[in-house]
């Protein structure tokens, strides 16, 4: 019987490099800022060409109605712009059985994924890298958002849709810059969703924004107006 193993994060990055560029040198990089969380919206046409939302912005949806259908974003958020996007690596939890959760459909958004067998089940992961650096920044304030893809559910009572460490023998979640840096976050970098029959319950999507000195936005201001 032939073992398979699943690839990990840094070897994808690898065959990037060797593909693209082979004097580069893998590095662990800083993002500190960076999360990968999820938002939900209506079904709608073309949804990897939405512009992604920034995880600031006070329209974000993050609880669901039961019985409804939604399509929910996972997203890297809030990424370093002098670095942007490269991929991610991430895996998925929710309850789901006939009164919870279910999963019709997941499109990834980038290049290329290496997803777990039963992905995307609960308790699975996979990896989504993009060929182009992602480095939309939806306001000044926030940083780069990179839409990594789409799930198609509804939930049948009340549950979660929460973003959990890759499960695999070094479980992680991890954002990889256009440099092909890799950051490890920590749990509390992780977002997630809920629905219930009312859908008044919310989850949580991690955004730590950098401070901005009064001074330096006064200057961004006052640039502006000497531009218009």
């Amino acid at each position: 019987m032939k073992l398979q193993l699943a690839p990990s994060f840094l070897s994808i990055l690898a065959l990037g490099i060797l593909l693209t560029a082979p004097s580069q040198a893998l590095a662990q990089g800083i993002d500190e800022n960076a999360s990968v969380g999820i938002y939900l919206t209506d079904p709608q046409s073309r949804p990897c060409n939405q512009d992604p939302v920034a995880c600031n912005d006070e329209s974000i949806q993050l609880g669901g109605e039961a019985h409804l259908p939604y399509f929910a974003y996972i997203c890297v958020f809030n990424s370093d712009p002098s670095q942007g996007i490269l991929g991610a690596e991430f895996g998925i939890d929710f309850q789901g059985g006939s009164s919870g959760l279910e999963v019709f459909e997941w499109s990834q958004c980038g290049t290329l994924e290496f997803p777990s067998a039963n992905w995307p089940d609960a308790g699975s992961g996979t990896i989504v890298t993009f060929e182009e650096c992602q480095k939309y920044q939806p306001s000044f304030d926030a940083g780069v958002t990179a839409i990594l893809g789409y799930m198609y559910v509804t939930a049948y009572g009340d549950d979660f849709l929460k973003i959990i460490e890759r499960p695999v023998p070094d479980p992680a979640v991890k954002v990889a810059n256009c440099e092909r840096a890799e950051t490890r976050l920590d749990s509390d970098q992780f977002g997630w969703v809920a629905f219930s029959e009312d859908g008044s319950q919310v989850g949580e999507l991690p955004c730590t924004l950098p401070v901005i000195e009064e001074a330096t936005w006064g200057q961004v201001k006052q640039d502006a107006a000497t531009e218009n």
